[in-house]
């Protein structure tokens, strides 16, 4: 695939310029296979944001939706590609319903019913995610103060009249806990 080539050359520029040495050429390359997609996804997406001029919405949709769903879990594609295509259609679809939500203190019942349940039903303990060798206890500490943080930037968010941010950030969260629960289908299904 044309990431691992990507990934390959730029190990190798930094083995040849001394930066790294031979044997961490392979883990280097390996990290910036699984590094640069993500980035590439987060710069299509303010790519779309700055054509349709909604940075900011974008930058609040990439910190919350990456920073809970990197505790969470849940269901993940098969492959890059896909996973690439999912990111960003979550995003297109949900600054679209965005657009049309009207804000009410509905939307705060359901932000505040999908971090229970994210809470509840957490950890779905996958061995290929980076928080493994935390116990269960960090995890659902450090998922608790993410909670917390986006709680209270929602709260600021609505006490300046963001609603259609705060809608992105609530979207965000839901988006995770529907994507938790299709993970915990299918692994009831095997």
């Amino acid at each position: 695939m044309i990431i691992d080539l990507i990934a390959k050359r730029i190990a190798y520029y930094f083995l040849k310029e001394k930066m790294i040495n031979g044997e961490e050429c392979e883990i280097f390359a390996y990290g910036i296979t699984l590094i640069l997609p993500y980035y590439l996804e987060c710069l299509i997406i303010i790519i779309i944001s700055i054509t349709f001029d909604s940075v900011r919405s974008s930058i609040v949709y990439i910190i919350t939706f990456t920073m809970i769903r990197d505790y969470v879990g849940g269901y993940h594609a098969k492959n890059r590609i896909k996973c690439a295509i999912l990111y960003i259609f979550n995003y297109l679809l949900i600054i679209f319903v965005s657009k049309l939500i009207v804000y009410s203190v509905y939307l705060n019942v359901l932000f505040f019913a999908s971090n229970i349940l994210l809470l509840i039903i957490k950890p779905v303990r996958l061995t290929s995610k980076k928080f493994y060798y935390m116990s269960i206890y960090e995890n659902r500490f450090n998922l608790l103060l993410i909670i917390f943080i986006e709680m209270i930037f929602n709260h600021y968010l609505i006490s300046i009249n963001s609603f259609y941010l705060s809608s992105i950030l609530i979207l965000s969260n839901f988006c995770v806990l529907f994507y938790l629960i299709i993970q915990i289908f299918i692994n009831i299904k095997r």
